[in-house]
């Protein structure tokens, strides 16, 4: 098996909330051999409007833990 037939595209679509509430969207991630992970995520309106958004340094951990 190649490296590229381990992967498949898919096409998403955000869906904002219902009129007049807003959503709450996270992430995390890590990178590389010394695992240094990260998160953030943003609040924001059924209009796309920001609110607030946050980004946060979780040091060395597993993909698993930093998604969590």
């Amino acid at each position: 098996m190649s490296h590229n037939e381990c992967y498949e595209n898919r096409f998403l679509k955000w869906i904002p909330p219902p009129t007049y509430r807003s959503s709450l969207n996270v992430d995390g991630c890590c990178k590389g051999k010394d695992k240094l992970a990260g998160s953030g995520g943003l609040l924001h309106t059924s209009m796309c409007d920001w609110i607030v958004g946050f980004t946060h340094n979780i040091g060395r951990c597993s993909i698993e833990e930093a998604e969590l």
